[in-house]
């Protein structure tokens, strides 16, 4: 302990505050197919998941967040132990609010693109939509879907294939 008191907390600070910007950056950019399958599951069928996503893959970008995670926890336990050294239990309650905040927020983040996915989805339906009503075409529940469903994952497919995905997403969410 007396180790960790002698390192200057500015060293912890500074670890703390670029884990925790990796694990943003990795969680919305890298993670988001995790809650992506979910919502797959739960029958929203329009929902992309990127290229190469799998089983393995999976397991691995699950792994590398919860190492962040804690990472990130650890690091910010090690930053106030100068500060909070005398009360371990104020220590403890710290670094169990950061961690329960990190898991919520995290939670938000990872939600992050399925909300780009959805915003992208329900434009290019309205699109469509506008399309066939200015043609005079009628239209089904279900062609409308499968219309959308197919151009929205074929359109995401190939932004994918040319590493355009996360900006395609940008750019389709706003209605661009």
């Amino acid at each position: 302990m007396n180790f960790l008191l002698q390192i200057h907390p500015a060293i912890f600070i500074g670890l703390a505050i670029g884990n925790l910007a990796t694990f943003w950056r990795y969680v919305q950019n890298k993670a988001y197919p995790i809650y992506l399958e979910k919502q797959i599951k739960k029958g929203r069928s329009w929902v992309y998941l990127p290229i190469g996503w799998g089983p393995s893959r999976r397991k691995v970008t699950t792994l590398l967040s919860q190492i962040l995670y804690w990472v990130s926890v650890a690091l910010v336990a090690l930053a106030l132990i100068p500060f909070l050294y005398e009360s371990l239990m104020l220590l403890f309650l710290t670094t169990s609010g950061y961690a329960a905040a990190l898991y919520f927020i995290s939670r938000k983040w990872i939600r992050y693109r399925f909300k780009q996915q959805e915003n992208a989805y329900f434009n290019l339906l309205d699109s469509i939509v506008a399309e066939f009503e200015r043609e005079g075409k009628q239209f089904s529940d279900q062609e409308l879907h499968n219309r959308s469903s197919y151009e929205f994952q074929n359109a995401l497919r190939s932004a994918d294939s040319n590493s355009r995905l996360l900006k395609e997403l940008d750019e389709r969410s706003l209605g661009n």
